[in-house]
């Protein structure tokens, strides 16, 4: 069996007995799931409500711009909360956009409309549903 995870240390904690405390040793992999040591705030209010929302759905208290969000703990299922939570701020990203990008400063919607290549910022209508219509409801005639 290969480890899932491997930790190094400079020492193990023991306990008074010399023996080691297994309840003082760090979680394996927990290591690289800290935000980045040196923190470089988000440039812009894209960033800013990326940041932000990243910081809520991993339960950091903040999270910097290059900060990539699969090291600090995020998945695929936690990208979809980040992805309803910025909808909620009137920004649309795509799954795709999340899992190419990983950092709220390497997402493609950070830059302002028109400027570069499909790099625009899609602004959403409130009470707008903005996004895709599920294929039953399509076929159905039921989208509103």
């Amino acid at each position: 069996m290969i480890r899932g995870a491997f930790v190094t240390l400079p020492a193990f904690p023991l306990t008074a007995n010399g023996k080691t405390d297994r309840r003082r040793l760090p979680a394996p992999g927990s290591a690289g799931r800290t935000p980045t040591a040196g923190y470089e705030a988000p440039r812009g209010p894209v960033e800013t409500a990326l940041t932000e929302v990243f910081a809520q759905v991993l339960g950091h208290e903040r999270v910097g711009a290059p900060d990539n969000w699969f090291a600090l703990g995020g998945d695929s299922i936690r990208s979809l909360q980040v992805l309803a939570r910025i909808r909620e701020r009137g920004l649309d990203l795509t799954v795709a956009d999340l899992m190419s990008s990983s950092t709220a400063r390497a997402s493609p919607r950070t830059s302002p409309p028109g400027t570069g290549p499909g790099q625009q910022v899609r602004i959403a209508r409130p009470g707008s549903r903005a996004g895709p219509v599920a294929g039953s409801r399509a076929r159905r005639g039921r989208v509103d």
